[in-house]
This record gives structure tokens, C-alpha cells and sequence, in this order.
């Protein structure tokens, strides 16, 4: 009914996967919640705490980091089946690899800004290259773009073509029995 259990306040250093651990034993023992589905960003979810809540048999949706995960990256984001529409700028669809679930979501407002963002630092890129490379290597948003060897900076056209998959995408994991829209609308 959306009134609040129970709340925690951690130290402001506290890794949210820690903390994140300490509040799901907590559900399981003090309360005794009999259906729990924890929802959490890329940053409070790990394969340790993934285990635990597994452990625990409860059930969760996680915002997946889609470029550190090969599965992702290499197959669920190359998955070819139909995307639902959930809403004006939601598009959703299940990836089943194995025994993990994956909902793929598209918002194309989102991939629209990630392909015109991606296409202002390609052509700053150039532009700096033009004028001498070694400045710029630093910096990380033009690192994803470029190869390095030495002295000499290229831009590399094959990483540049392969980040257009991730524009207005992102990726979630879950256990929990929800359909692909409900799992991306909790989420939310």
C-alpha cells in the first residue's frame, strides 16, 4: 500500500552493495516477507549479493552494466526477437540465456540523444586529431572511440559502429515471475 517497513541510514562511504546485503537478511529474518522482489540500479547489485538473494529465495530485478557483461553485450543485446511496446517511449522484450532472464527496454527519445551525443564527441574527435592527438588521450569520453599505438591516435570506426547498440538501451536481470513489461515497469 506504498507506507514504508523500515529504513536504514548507512554512513555516506557505505558501497550500496553492502548496504544492500545488510537490508536483504534483514527482510528475510525480521519481517519474514514472504514475497520480496528487490529492485536496484547497476551500482547495488553484484554477483555475490545476486547469490545471497538467490540464497534467500527472493527475487529481484538489477540494472545490468550491458558493457562488463559479455552475455550482454554479445548475445542478449543481439538477440533479434520483437520488442512490446509498453509506452509512447518504453519498448521491452525477454532474453532467456540459460537459467537468467534479461529484459532488454528502448527508449528511442533516449537513443536518438545517446546517437546525437555519440556523433558531437566523434566529430570533436577529429577535429582534435586534426590538430594534434596527444592532448586528448586523456580523456575517457574519446577514449572509447579511438586506438592508440604509440604516438599515434586513430579514430576506430568498428567501436564507434559497435556502441550504436547501447543507445537507449539498457538491460535488466531478474528472478522474479513477471512479464517482461511488469518487470520494466517495476523497475521504473
Amino acid at each position: 500500500e506504498g507506507t514504508p517497513l523500515a529504513h536504514h541510514v548507512f554512513p555516506g562511504n557505505t558501497p550500496d552493495a553492502k548496504a544492500f546485503s545488510q537490508v536483504i537478511e534483514e527482510l528475510a529474518t525480521r519481517f519474514g516477507i514472504k514475497r520480496v522482489i528487490l529492485v536496484g540500479d547497476r551500482g547495488m547489485f553484484n554477483a555475490k549479493v545476486i547469490s545471497r538473494i538467490e540464497e534467500l529465495k527472493l527475487q529481484y530485478i538489477a540494472g545490468v552494466k550491458m558493457r562488463q557483461d559479455w552475455d550482454v553485450k554479445e548475445i542478449v543485446l543481439e538477440d533479434r526477437s520483437p520488442f512490446e511496446t509498453v509506452t509512447e517511449n518504453l519498448k521491452v522484450k525477454l532474453v532467456e540465456l540459460g537459467e537468467n532472464r534479461y529484459i532488454v527496454c528502448v527508449n528511442e527519445e533516449e537513443a536518438r540523444r545517446d546517437k546525437a551525443q555519440r556523433e558531437e564527441i566523434v566529430a570533436s574527435l577529429r577535429e582534435k586529431i586534426a590538430r594534434g592527438p596527444k592532448k586528448m588521450i586523456g580523456n575517457t569520453g574519446y577514449r572509447r572511440y579511438v586506438t592508440i599505438e604509440k604516438d599515434a591516435v586513430a579514430i576506430d570506426e568498428e567501436k564507434i559502429a559497435a556502441e550504436k547498440k547501447f543507445d537507449g538501451t539498457y538491460v535488466l536481470r531478474t528472478n522474479a515471475d513477471l512479464s517482461a513489461k511488469d518487470a520494466a515497469l517495476a523497475y521504473k
